[in-house]
């Protein structure tokens, strides 16, 4: 049987022939003349079973139509084929052993000697493998490393494991190095570019020892690379480290990409087992966290971790929607971190003062995010994040809490972290529309019917002043006519705080209203629930921890709103110890920029003649604050915008100023304040940015109109120095 396998090679088969010893002393014959090299045989020197016969490779010429081989004087005769035969009939009649013969001369012979490298070539083989019954690899998992590379993991079958191979193409045969690695159950094989829908499959075949294998690598569909650091993420640590070590051998004999390179470079620094620290121990050379990944409203997400990379392979990371849009985070902005910082002190290298991080990146549909991690390889590796809080004030808080309170406000301030807490706080405040929060839920005893004035007085948490105010009010006449006002802004308290109130009511007689948020809405808007229902003429807004001096406060106090042009005033406020704590507020700017609230002569003793003199002050404390009911109401109250507390009533002071009306501090009037008792209480407020945020929305509204009322502040207010900067700075 004679058969054309390419434009100008034959494959002759002797069924007939004996078996020799040495096939190089037959005499081979072409049209009866003796057959001219280049042209190979393949006996029972080479084959399993001598009846398979004996292969003839060979050029074609114009006397190859029949061949003939003479042995010991016998001629055996390769007749030409009828139209019917084909290389696929031929395989089947060869014995395995000597299929794989053809196949390796096909392979390797024909391209180096007859110099034959083509589609036909390639056909044929191709033909010669589906005829075979050669066992297939199972593909365990593929995966593109880029620039049209592709690593394949096969599961060869048993004892066929290949040292190299070849690669079938539509552009002929060429030789494929092999396995990166040398793990005996699977293989890892680097390729070139898997040519999909070519004219010819393309195919890999392996050799190791007789046996033989291939697969179709067109039906392969390679997977992104962050797919194979998550098969590496799934060995044990053994089995990747022998991986890496393939993968730097096989890269440091081939010219690879830069792209390629960095991908090995990444696989060796996330599995290659790591380097020591100057202890000893094993320090993993990149690593990272995700904390969270926050939803906020009206699209985007704020992302917050940590990240160990000394080596700065980190490219990028990149916020995934729930419709699997990507989105860079702009920048990551670094937090103070404690266990982050405490990866690189024990790795031995430099702590940066900021090990976390913190980003917020605009845009996307609602829903959950993912977060992923890319690398200079351009490798993606999909983090692990924590189910977001659907509740959007439990977001807030958490945001709040997680990051620790800064001196600066800086980038991961006012790009990322208050741009976000705002929205959720405004989602938070949406779902609770004022008419539903403003509704007086217990009333005891009987309010006056037609008040002069209206106490105010916001709680949360604390109410162990209470007492202490209910007997300062009982014996000043001038509450005669007053209502009393509570706001509960922690409503799991309205029990406790009714057996309290009645209690009072019994010694004291007073009779007040009790206003209960459904949720925690700030102080902002407990002020303004109050003012809602409040009926007096005058609003005075105090806090749960102010405690008159004496009787007598509340006269001057309400008459300061009758001197012309002023639109609120504030009374004298003291610590215990009778030193000052509030003598009117002014704006000083911190070394970052920002404008701080500081108190006039905070921290000096009462008796400081400059305090007690009643004037115009830049701006007044929402501690203790009078002011007309329908100015208030006309004004918009305190903005509820502000997060649980803080600057609000500075804001205020300024939107009062800005309507042409003034400030004004009464001495006359003195009260206690023990300072900052409720807020404290707030997990989300104390020791938080939460002051930080407030006070950068009070700088983006107003930090023009601060400037130029705080401009030759020493003659114009006449402002000492304070004695308390460090607690000045929190209030």
């Amino acid at each position: 049987m004679i058969v054309s396998i390419a434009e100008d090679l034959i494959l002759a088969w002797f069924p007939t022939a004996p078996s020799v010893t040495r096939v190089s002393r037959a005499l081979l014959r072409a049209g009866g003349q003796p057959l001219h090299p280049p042209y190979a045989m393949f006996a029972d020197a080479t084959l399993d079973d001598p009846s398979s016969g004996i292969v003839l490779l060979a050029r074609r010429s114009a006397e190859t139509d029949e061949l003939s081989l003479v042995e010991n004087g016998v001629e055996h005769l390769a007749a030409p084929s009828d139209a019917s035969s084909t290389l696929s009939e031929l395989a089947r009649r060869l014995s395995p052993s000597a299929r794989a013969n053809v196949l390796l001369e096909l392979l390797t012979t024909v391209p180096a000697h007859f110099r034959e490298n083509s589609q036909a070539l390639s056909n044929a083989i191709g033909q010669l493998l589906d005829a075979s019954g050669i066992a297939k690899p199972a593909v365990a998992g593929a995966y593109a490393i880029g620039d049209a590379e592709t690593l394949v993991r096969l599961v060869p079958p048993t004892g066929t494991a290949a040292d190299g191979g070849y690669r079938i193409t539509s552009d002929g045969v060429r030789r494929e190095r092999g396995p990166v690695d040398d793990d005996g159950a699977e293989q890892h094989w680097i390729l070139g570019s898997i040519v999909q829908g070519g004219s010819v499959p393309d195919r890999l075949v392996g050799f190791a020892g007789g046996g033989v294998w291939h697969i179709r690598l067109d039906a392969i569909r390679p997977k992104p690379a962050a797919a194979l650091f998550g098969y590496l993420e799934t060995l044990k640590p053994g089995s990747a480290m022998r991986f890496v070590r393939g993968l730097r051998r096989w890269d440091a004999a081939m010219e690879r990409s830069a792209k390629v390179r960095a991908l090995i470079e990444d696989c060796v620094i996330f599995f290659g087992g790591g380097t020591r620290n100057a202890e000893g121990r094993s320090v993993k050379p990149f690593a990272y966290g995700i904390e969270a990944a926050d939803p906020i409203p009206g699209g985007g997400v704020l992302v917050r971790g940590w990240l160990f990379d000394p080596h700065d392979r980190l490219d990028r990371i990149e916020a995934v929607d729930a419709t699997d849009a990507r989105f860079p985070l702009p920048r990551l902005w670094p937090t103070l971190h404690q266990d982050a910082s405490e990866r690189w002190k024990r790795a031995g290298l430099p702590v940066p003062e900021r090990a976390g991080f913190v980003a917020f990146v605009d845009g996307g549909v609602p829903g959950p995010w993912g977060v992923d991690i890319v690398l200079k390889s351009g490798a993606r590796i999909a983090t692990s994040v924590p189910p977001a809080d659907p509740d959007p004030r439990r977001a807030r808080d958490a945001i709040l809490t997680a990051l620790p309170a800064s001196a600066e406000i800086d980038g991961a301030l006012t790009e990322a972290i208050a741009p976000a807490v705002e929205r959720l706080h405004a989602e938070h405040m949406s779902r609770y529309p004022v008419d539903a929060r403003s509704r007086p839920l217990i009333r005891i005893g009987q309010p006056p019917l037609n008040p002069r004035a209206s106490v105010v007085i916001p709680l949360y948490r604390n109410l162990n002043f209470l007492g202490f105010q209910q007997a300062a009010f009982a014996r000043d006449t001038a509450f005669a006519d007053v209502e009393i006002v509570y706001v509960l802004d922690s409503p799991e308290q309205v029990g406790f705080l009714e057996g309290l109130l009645r209690g009072e009511h019994l010694i004291y007689g007073l009779p007040v209203t009790v206003v209960v948020h459904p949720v925690n809405l700030g102080f902002a808007a407990a002020a303004n629930s109050g003012a809602r229902v409040a009926r007096g003429r005058d609003l005075v807004l105090m806090n749960s921890d102010v405690v008159p001096e004496t009787s007598g406060w509340l006269e001057p106090l309400l008459a300061a709103l009758d001197r012309p042009g002023v639109g609120a005033a504030a009374p004298q406020l003291l610590y215990f110890d009778d030193s000052l704590q509030f003598a009117g507020m002014y704006f000083e700017r911190d070394a970052d920029g920002c404008w701080f609230n500081r108190h006039i002569a905070k921290g000096y003793p009462r008796t400081y003649p400059p305090a007690n003199k009643p004037r115009e002050v830049p701006a007044l404390t929402g501690a203790c604050l009078s002011i007309r009911r329908q100015l208030y109401e006309r004004m918009g109250g305190f903005d509820e915008a502000f997060v649980i507390g803080d600057f609000e009533d500075s804001e205020f002071s300024l939107r009062l100023r800005d309507a042409g009306l003034s400030c004004w501090y009464e001495p006359s009037a003195a009260l206690y304040h023990v300072e900052r008792q409720s807020i404290e209480q707030h997990a989300a407020h104390g020791k938080s940015v939460a002051t930080m945020v407030n006070r950068w929305r009070q700088q983006r509204l107003w930090d023009e109109a601060i400037g130029m009322l705080m401009a030759d502040a020493g003659n114009r207010w006449g402002l000492p120095p304070t004695l308390m900067p460090e607690i000045e700075r929190l209030t």
